[in-house]
């Protein structure tokens, strides 16, 4: 699959590693604004890295703050995308 891109933003590497949920967001989106920033050249656009990246969270058996968490982190990618540009995907 010579066509096939994919960037992964571990969110679960902090979250197994003590961060609170607010860590986590902020580390795994702080990973995805620093490749948003530097990936982008000649041959890849900007909305192609974006359309790329995917965000994997660690999930805990507390069903209502992590619910809070996962519509916390799309509303703040929205937001990410926004502040490069883009549109919210």
């Amino acid at each position: 699959m010579p066509d096939f891109q994919a960037l992964a933003v571990n969110g679960a590497f902090f979250g197994n590693r003590g961060a609170t949920a607010t860590q986590q967001i902020a580390f795994s989106l702080n990973t995805a604004a620093a490749l948003l920033a530097e990936l982008p050249n000649d041959e890849i656009t900007l909305a192609q890295v974006a359309a790329a990246l995917h965000v994997h969270v660690a999930i805990t058996p507390s069903y209502f703050p992590e619910m809070a968490k996962l519509r916390a982190l799309r509303r703040l990618w929205a937001t990410l995308l926004h502040a490069f540009g883009l549109p919210p995907s």
